[in-house]
């Protein structure tokens, strides 16, 4: 008998689940293994300093800025990892994650020469002029290359 014939007083009751399969994150032990591998080390405690410093591949604690070239604890780091390598959000094997690394570590440490404090770049400005702005501020260059 179709289920819809059915008499009122009998019920029949279809439970659906459906599942959504997500990889969960990486430890952080095989991330900083990557990491340590793509250049990033690490600094025990100095004077009243109780954690460790991460330091980015390039990079120096003496002329480097917290959070942007060193880190002054693990959570600092992770953060780091999650925002710019996609740790735990997007990236969850250890293939992409050593890509990801690698591409960032080969520009790390470098500077960006500031613009000139009186030039600004809008959204929409043409590439051409913004060149243009980045040559007159100095320290802006063009290389051939791959």
């Amino acid at each position: 008998i179709p289920k819809k014939f059915q008499s009122a007083s009998k019920t029949t009751t279809t439970t659906t689940t459906t599942t959504t399969t997500q990889q969960s994150p990486l430890p952080w032990k095989e991330v900083w293994k990557i990491m340590k591998s793509k250049g990033w080390t690490w600094k025990g405690p100095v004077g009243l300093m109780t954690g460790y410093r991460y330091i980015k591949p390039g990079c120096k604690i003496k002329s480097g800025q917290q959070d942007i070239d060193y880190f002054n604890s693990e959570e600092a780091v992770q953060r780091f990892a999650r925002n710019v390598y996609g740790w735990g959000i997007r990236l969850n094997t250890i293939e992409a994650l050593e890509q990801i690394i690698g591409e960032h570590a080969k520009y790390a440490g470098e500077v960006v020469p500031p613009l000139h404090p009186l030039m600004t770049i809008g959204p929409n400005e043409p590439w051409r002029d913004v060149w243009d702005k980045m040559r007159q501020s100095g320290g802006w260059t063009w290389k051939a290359g791959s």
